[in-house]
């Protein structure tokens, strides 16, 4: 009889301490069935009025001139990056303008580390070598201002969502 209870007391202490699925992956917007397309009326586009530009380049607004294009890697990237055994850890990348190296810092561990930085497909890589040997990968989306950052280093292959920091304006 006595079995019976630890056999119970067993089974809840598994079942509390197991780690738990994450949830189903779900469509954000679903796409609509035929009917429902046809269903729906379609919302004619907004005419908005065309502007008469001069070409009196002295009167152009500086908005309406072109943008410098922005490099896809180069710039600084923050984000705060898990690892182990640390923990979070509020990091610094800096890819140079030229994305020959990437500097690296902990803001709470200084000195910054530089190396040699190669880019793979949409991606940017580079391995430093500290007290242990560790890589940084900068992967950026679409939008130019976020990037999918990736610590591969003993006991870690850690993911965050970094964003471009801001470029100090310079004076005129």
């Amino acid at each position: 009889m006595r079995a019976v209870p630890r056999i119970v007391l067993a089974m809840l202490i598994l079942t509390a301490t197991s780690r738990r699925l994450p949830a189903p992956i779900s469509e954000e917007s679903p796409t609509p069935s035929p009917a429902e397309q046809s269903a729906k009326p379609k919302s004619k586009p907004l005419l908005r009025p065309k502007r008469i530009q001069t070409t009196n380049s002295s009167t152009t607004p500086a908005r309406q001139q072109p943008l410098l294009k922005q490099s896809r890697f180069a710039g600084t990237w923050v984000g705060m990056m898990p690892a182990f055994p640390t923990g979070a850890q509020d990091t610094i990348l800096t890819v140079d303008s030229k994305e020959a190296t990437m500097s690296h810092l902990w803001t709470d561990h200084p000195p910054t580390d530089v190396a040699k930085a190669e880019i793979i497909g949409d991606t940017i890589r580079a391995t430093f070598h500290a007290n242990v040997t560790f890589t940084f990968s900068v992967t950026p989306k679409p939008d130019g201002v976020t990037a999918i950052v990736r610590l591969q280093a003993f006991m870690n292959d850690n993911t965050a969502v970094f964003h471009r920091a801001a470029e100090p304006k310079t004076p005129n």
